[in-house]
């Protein structure tokens, strides 16, 4: 069976002689290969520059093979990849999102969940705010207040809250 996948890979690489493979000779096009449309670039082995057509046609070959093992190989780079993103990601912002237990007197942002089902939303704000919690519940809402310390009747669910972070010195 890799006979066949051998095969092809030949008739698609580029012949050094003629500069074109043998299939855009026939066909004056280059060939859509499977890889191409069903495959993420991320599941293909990275190639190093300086290759040989044997080792062209071996990678080419492989790739068309298409091994499980080699799938669950990048799925796992992938996933690596992704979580050191996340990790590199997640440190600078540590005050997004707001502890479990926020005091009485932070200042807090609220998600404007009414422009959510809006179709003219976009240019209207997505957060409200600053407001200051005054108390929690033992459901996880709080109870807000504006600046001016005139209390919100209703609760505000915990997972529409984030930090109000201060700027240092606004001129």
């Amino acid at each position: 069976m890799l006979l066949i996948f051998i095969f092809w890979a030949e008739r698609v690489t580029v012949n050094r002689h003629l500069g074109m493979s043998p299939y855009r000779m026939a066909h004056g096009c280059e060939p859509i290969l499977p890889f191409d449309l069903r495959e993420p670039t991320w599941l293909v082995a990275p190639m190093q520059p300086p290759m040989t057509t044997q080792d062209l046609i071996a990678t080419r070959a492989r790739q068309l093979e298409k091994r499980e093992e080699d799938i669950e190989i990048m799925c796992e780079r992938v996933r690596k990849f992704r979580q050191a993103a996340a990790d590199r990601t997640n440190p600078p912002y540590p005050g997004l999102r707001p502890p479990n237990d926020l005091r009485p007197g932070t200042l807090v942002l609220v998600k404007n969940k009414k422009i959510e089902i809006e179709h003219n939303r976009k240019p209207k704000p997505k957060w409200l705010g600053p407001f200051v919690v005054l108390k929690r519940h033992p459901g996880g809402s709080y109870i807000l207040a504006k600046l001016d310390r005139s209390v919100i009747v209703d609760r505000v669910a915990a997972f529409r809250i984030r930090l109000y972070i201060l700027r240092a010195d606004v001129h």
